[in-house]
């Protein structure tokens, strides 16, 4: 167990993060988190299944007295985002988490730390072998590629679980989240030709870095700056000054991030090379002006490298630099203005506090030899407004011809229920534990439990679980009191599930 962890109670939801963080686990690298915790339970005698996605579902008999009490799916995502600083030498596929500690924050050392979910997980396992918690019969469904648009959830078994009260353990805002958008990844694929470099062209690297990131989800409505779109104006600035070839762009490395760092390989003529410094030179003063104050870190350098052998052609540079700069991007629509702070008819209060609706994240450009592809990110509150974006990229790719449009994942919205018992039961719990009412909020992040509900119709869906500050970036932390908490209120609402068909007092959610 690493130092910074021990001591640390409740001693088993350490030794599980720490557990966890030793085994690398990034999205499509999960089965050895998977069979590690398979064969752990399955020692301990637990019935364990496993899919050929790594899938876990283990379950776990009522303790005495909660016989009759309905079951609770306990639900996690085992994978996590890799991301990493520029100068960070780790290898996410064989190096393991080194979780650093200043006070009462645990952070990795120059990476994401992994939280989203290891402690989702870490609860989740640690009720699994305690001896004293008080329970229904549980069912503990851990799944994987949740950050890489919930690949592993599709494809679990739901027909073979009982439970239909479930606790998600994903949030990672304070609070509990009764409402997520839904969302989609598209892939727009520009099929470019190289052809032979001329002794006129003089070539140059454009690097975008120092920017925050965050969660495409949580963060787009801080207005931060995604690097591949920045790149992207840069680029047009520069093309406009004459003869401009691309050879090479990249920047991102998860969907579900917001890009912190790009770049790209341009040639020019060699008469327009004053030109474009200049340019760039006054698109980076513009760019740093925009975000002053929300994203001061951005730096932009523009280099001179050695001759490549081979460029873009004009054309197809020209059609990159067009269809990145007219793609939707950021914040696309906020939700209506007549939806304040508001009680339910239910009494089950949720803040409306001007969530982003709708929006788009351009989380991945690569190249595959002479074709550029581009990773979107689709989200919204309704179904009808994530499939309008998705169109509006089809078409943006159908304009600039010899680009193919797809769709790599989709996932739907969850809808608050204001009838929730679960909810109230939560609220109750807390205020009984706090003496304070419980923050209950719908989320512009999307998870898993819109496939719960579409799945398990019916099913009664609470999102809870630690608060994480600057998920999905190397900025990642966790506060080592707001994991206890949420693990006491866990077992105090597994605790009260004895009473969950008596949930009749409705004053016990509030928006604070």
């Amino acid at each position: 167990m690493q130092e910074v962890l021990r001591g640390l109670e409740p001693e088993r939801v350490f030794w599980w993060f720490d557990r966890i963080a030793q085994i690398p686990h990034g999205s499509g690298r999960e089965q050895v988190l998977s069979d590690y915790i398979k064969e752990y339970f399955q020692k301990l005698g637990f019935p364990v299944a496993q899919d050929r996605h790594w899938n876990l579902v283990i379950r776990k008999p009522a303790t005495a007295g909660y016989e009759q009490a309905p079951a609770v799916i306990l639900e996690a995502h085992l994978d996590m985002v890799c991301e990493k600083e520029a100068d960070s030498g780790h290898d996410f596929d064989r190096d393991p988490i080194r979780v650093l500690r200043d006070g009462g924050r645990l952070y990795a050392d120059g990476t994401t730390l992994g939280a989203d979910n290891a402690t989702g997980v870490a609860f989740a396992l640690s009720i699994l072998e305690s001896e004293t918690a008080a329970h229904p019969a549980l069912e503990v469904v851990l799944t994987t590629g949740e950050e890489a648009g919930l690949t592993g959830v599709k494809q679990l078994d739901f027909d073979s679980l009982k439970g239909r009260v479930v606790m998600n353990l994903d949030c990672s805002d304070e609070g509990i989240v009764v409402g997520c958008a839904g969302a989609s990844v598209v892939r727009l694929e520009l099929v470019g030709e190289f052809e032979r470099t001329r002794r006129e062209q003089q070539f140059y690297e454009l690097r975008v870095s120092g920017l925050l990131g965050g969660h495409c989800g949580l963060h787009i409505g801080l207005g931060r700056g995604n690097a591949i779109v920045i790149l992207g104006r840069a680029l047009a600035a520069a093309s406009r000054t004459g003869g401009f070839c691309l050879v090479r762009v990249e920047g991102g490395t998860q969907n579900g991030a917001i890009c912190r760092e790009a770049k790209a390989v341009f040639a020019v003529e060699q008469g327009d090379m004053t030109a474009v410094e200049q340019a760039v030179a006054e698109c980076t003063r513009e760019l740093k002006h925009e975000l002053e104050g929300v994203d001061p870190g951005l730096e932009i350098e523009l280099e001179k490298i050695p001759r490549e052998t081979v460029v873009l052609s004009q054309e197809d540079s020209a059609a990159y630099v067009s269809l990145i700069n007219l793609l939707p991007s950021g914040v696309l629509e906020m939700e209506r203005d007549d939806e304040g702070e508001a009680e339910e008819p239910s009494a089950l209060r949720i803040t409306m506090n001007r969530l982003p609706e709708t929006s788009c994240n351009i989380g991945m450009v690569y190249m595959e030899g002479s074709r550029i592809c581009i990773h979107c990110n689709c989200r919204s509150s309704y179904g009808s407004k994530k499939r309008w974006l998705q169109e509006k990229c089809r078409l943006l790719a159908a304009c600039h011809g010899r680009t193919a449009y797809s769709v790599l994942t989709d996932y739907p919205e969850w809808e608050f229920n204001p009838d929730s018992r679960l909810a109230r039961l939560i609220c109750r719990e807390y205020r009984a534990q706090t003496g304070e009412p419980l923050l209950v909020e719908r989320s512009h992040g999307g998870n898993e439990c819109g496939t719960f509900s579409k799945r398990l119709p019916g099913a009664d869906i609470v999102c809870m679980g630690t608060k994480i500050h600057h998920a999905h970036s190397p900025r990642e932390w966790v506060g080592i009191d707001v994991i206890q908490k949420e693990y006491r209120l866990l077992l105090g609402a597994l605790r009260a599930m004895k009473d969950y068909e008596r949930q009749e007092d409705k004053s016990q959610c509030t928006s604070v």
